[in-house]
């Protein structure tokens, strides 16, 4: 069995409550292999955090593969004003600025250097395929509950797989003619994050939801350095009274 989530977006606190999730789920007999993280870093305020709690985990247990905000963050300081105000808007350009600070050398390098654009794995006979986005366009989030041929259109060359998890706002699995669509939903804004359970023989999916402190997150944004327009949309979202952008 593995689990996958998606769009931590740097919520340190729902992310150490999925993983201490996962371990009373091992503790209950629940044979948990290996955890797949699609997308890490993003709008939360503890970049530098996420980085170290995952730097720290034993490895190949934990995989990365890189999402919008992991590869735009990578290459931040690479970018001007311009570009950056184009790719997020004033308010959250602001935000990555301070988040580019926060992360300090180590963690630029770790953003830059290990998550993987996509990620393949075997169990078995079964072929998983991990990746944030569409084929011909990563950065764009498949559309979620679609009908089969939506996905079997946009995936038709990874046909090979059995499982093809992606990214998504909301949990959702879809049996198609080239194999299995399993998002897990977003763990890193709103109430209850949600996270994917999938039986590696079987193929069986099931996800499980949680609560976590969110007030804390909150309270971490009220301490940024940055104006309180950004702080307000960082809210927003946070309770996903805005969408991301």
């Amino acid at each position: 069995m593995i689990a996958i989530v998606s769009n931590v977006h740097s919520n340190l606190p729902a992310l150490a409550e999925f993983l201490s999730r996962v371990e009373r789920l091992k503790e209950e007999g629940k044979e948990v292999e290996r955890i797949y993280i699609i997308s890490a870093i993003g709008l939360m305020p503890y970049p530098s955090e996420t980085v170290r709690l995952l730097s720290e985990r034993p490895e190949g247990y934990i995989r990365v593969i890189s999402g919008k905000y992991d590869r735009l963050i990578a290459r931040w300081g690479e970018m001007d004003e311009k570009e950056k105000e184009e790719a997020v808007g004033r308010e959250l350009a602001e935000v990555l600025d301070v988040y580019w600070d926060m992360l300090g050398h180590d963690g630029r390098k770790w953003l830059r250097t290990e998550p993987e654009s996509f990620l393949t794995d075997k169990f078995d006979s079964n072929e998983f395929y991990f990746t944030y986005g569409l084929i011909d366009s990563p950065d764009d989030m498949p559309a979620e509950n679609e009908t089969p041929s939506y996905y079997e259109s946009r995936f038709a060359e990874l046909k090979k797989y059995e499982v093809i998890s992606v990214a998504g706002r909301r949990h959702y699995a879809v049996n198609t003619k080239i194999g299995k669509i399993v998002c897990p939903g977003t763990l890193g804004v709103g109430k209850s994050p949600a996270f994917a359970l999938v039986d590696t023989s079987t193929l069986a999916v099931s996800f499980e939801s949680f609560s976590y402190n969110i007030k804390e997150v909150e309270d971490r944004i009220n301490e940024l350095e940055v104006s309180r327009a950004a702080k307000d949309l960082l809210r927003e979202i946070l309770y996903r009274k805005k969408a991301i952008p």
